[in-house]
């Protein structure tokens, strides 16, 4: 995903390997219901395809990238928004996503 354009992301997809590559992919919000973009495409070998646009968030979030293909799975992640973004509330959604298993001292009690 890149960066905001005219209030749109482009969403890209690469494959590094010798093959082409069928991939599902869906991308969601943190904390929110729904799906901002699913999609089902061949990247092909050491190829690139934009895979669609989603809109620019107007406030502070966290995109949740996931992609699934025959030989592999795989999630990410994309903060979004305007800044600048707020860290306690970035940590509280890596935690959600179980990306940190301690939290920062900043966090503790």
């Amino acid at each position: 995903m890149d960066e905001a354009d005219n209030e749109w992301h482009n969403v890209i997809a690469v494959n590094k390997t010798l093959n082409d590559a069928k991939i599902d992919v869906a991308i969601s919000v943190i904390g929110q219901t729904g799906t901002l973009l699913k999609h089902t495409f061949t990247v092909p070998a050491n190829g690139r395809i934009e895979v669609g646009k989603i809109p620019a968030s107007p406030v502070c979030a966290l995109y949740l990238l996931e992609w699934r293909s025959d030989s592999s799975t795989g999630q990410n992640h994309y903060l979004a928004g305007p800044r600048p973004f707020n860290l306690k509330q970035y940590t509280r959604w890596v935690l959600q996503l179980g990306l940190e298993v301690q939290p920062p001292a900043f966090m503790s009690p």
